[in-house]
């Protein structure tokens, strides 16, 4: 459970439709979102609010790094330099919370490194970097030594969820959360979409087209999806539209159409997404929302393969 999670989720659902806090429909919205991040921000920069023993454990530098990215995205499409500040804090705890030997980010600060967490925390700095605030380059160094620990010898493009711990996430649709979150991350940090391990990822993704599976082999996935959409769309071309076409269609079918829940996905009905029960519908909800909405690029993160070729 937690409440910067979820403030996180809606507002950049909102700010990757282009609606922001100065004009627009949804504006006052946006805004309120956006003034509680502040308004629980720490003196150390920290925007995660404790809610109990189990969510404290597990969700903290989730949360953290996915409400900085919020708060990076809406400086980067605003320039507001009332929000500069708190994003530039937010910034800070990120750095200071990175793992200094192994390069990445796990759940708590500078303890270990799984590529879920640094995920996150990689993409926070890469909205801080584009929006004008500063990052420090060692930061991102960090980021690449812990790739280079994490890709997979026998695997072209693949990579473990925790390299010192091989056998952690190891299942099918695990391993393509990976290779979509691995791929993300080496294009924020640099490697060019013609890389031969980019373009070996690619193909996997594009290949593993979204659908609800069955109980036999379930296989919807929001996260995965949500990944996979960020890497496709600088890689694949005509696979990549198939790849949204198939997404857009699946997710249609299964929309809430009628009732105060209308317009969202039920994160346990037909199936349950893998992490439904853990996220609940405003999880689900969102992650599909950005999913969709990769195509538009107003998030500048979005923009991954410019940044590679700067």
């Amino acid at each position: 459970r937690s409440d910067t999670a979820a403030t996180w989720r809606a507002l950049l659902a909102f700010l990757g439709a282009g609606y922001y806090h100065f004009e627009w429909p949804h504006r006052d919205t946006v805004r309120r979102g956006l003034e509680w991040l502040v308004s629980v921000q720490k003196e150390d920069g920290d925007l995660f609010l404790p809610a109990d023993p189990v969510s404290n454990a597990c969700a903290w530098l989730y949360s953290h790094g996915i409400a900085t990215t919020a708060l990076c995205e809406a400086v980067g499409m605003t320039g507001d330099p009332l929000l500069r500040p708190a994003a530039q804090k937010a910034l800070g705890f990120v750095v200071a919370a990175q793992q200094p030997a192994r390069g990445g980010w796990r759940y708590r600060p500078r303890t270990d490194s799984d590529l879920s967490v640094s995920g996150w925390m990689l993409v926070a700095l890469r909205a801080g970097a584009l929006a004008g605030l500063e990052v420090p380059p060692e930061a991102f160094d960090g980021v690449r030594r812990f790739l280079d620990e994490s890709a997979l010898p026998d695997r072209p493009g693949g990579d473990a969820y925790n390299p010192r711990e091989p056998e952690q996430r190891r299942s099918e649709i695990s391993a393509s959360c990976m290779t979509a979150l691995g791929t993300l991350m080496r294009l924020h940090t640099g490697t060019p979409a013609e890389d031969p391990a980019v373009a070996a990822a690619a193909e996997v993704l594009a290949a593993a087209r979204p659908s609800w599976g069955s109980r036999e082999r379930p296989v919807r996935d929001a996260y995965l999806w949500y990944y996979s959409s960020q890497v496709l769309v600088h890689t694949s071309g005509d696979a990549w539209e198939a790849w949204y076409r198939g997404l857009g269609a699946v997710l249609a079918a299964r929309q809430t159409r009628e009732g105060p829940q209308a317009g969202s996905w039920d994160p346990l009905g037909g199936l349950p997404d893998r992490w439904g029960a853990y996220g609940g519908r405003l999880y689900v909800t969102c992650l599909h929302l950005l999913a969709l909405e990769v195509p538009y690029r107003h998030l500048p993160t979005y923009r991954v393969s410019d940044a590679a070729r700067e």
